[in-house]
């Protein structure tokens, strides 16, 4: 299911945990770190692939979403 980055930031706003680790849709940076400091701030988790991600924007998002964030790798 194609999801809109809107719809992403809006359910996990709602608290929803969110698993993009299989989406066949590719979220820019800026967008994964949106999503994660919402997740954050809302208590929810996001869990998000590696794949086509380097290494400083890893560490970002884990900066951003500390322990509501997973990383698959």
């Amino acid at each position: 299911m194609l999801l809109l980055a809107s719809q992403i930031e809006s359910l996990l706003s709602i608290g929803a945990n969110i698993d993009l680790s299989k989406s066949e849709n590719i979220y820019l940076c800026s967008q994964l770190e949106q999503f994660a400091r919402v997740a954050s701030s809302r208590n929810a988790h996001l869990t998000i692939s590696a794949k086509g991600l380097l290494g400083p924007q890893l560490e970002g998002l884990a900066m951003i979403g500390r322990n509501h964030i997973t990383i698959v790798v």
